[in-house]
């Protein structure tokens, strides 16, 4: 693994745009339950989930609505266009949607 590669492991990195731009936060391989704040609320169109679990992020900021699920190592430059710039929570963990 580079050091590049290890710099960016265990995390979940979200993104406010398109192909990994606008990063809104990092998260550690850590199993929990996260809702974005209010500012950062139906903006996510990108992500980097290079953890070693499964990750379901939700529209609704109570980890309802509709759900779109990432599985570990994982990368998506962009989301499907009716998922796009919607997500609101999202759990790490041994979650699905």
């Amino acid at each position: 693994m580079t050091s590049a590669g290890a710099a960016n492991a265990g995390t979940l990195k979200i993104y406010a745009d398109t192909n990994f731009k606008g990063l809104i936060g990092t998260y550690a391989d850590k199993a929990g339950s996260y809702v974005l704040s209010a500012a950062n609320r139906g903006v996510m169109s990108s992500f980097k989930n290079d953890t070693s679990r499964w990750v379901a992020f939700y529209k609704g900021a109570n980890f309802n609505g509709g759900c779109f699920p990432s599985e570990p190592n994982h990368h998506a430059a962009s989301f499907y266009l009716w998922d796009d710039n919607s997500m609101s929570s999202f759990r790490i963990g041994n979650v699905g949607c």
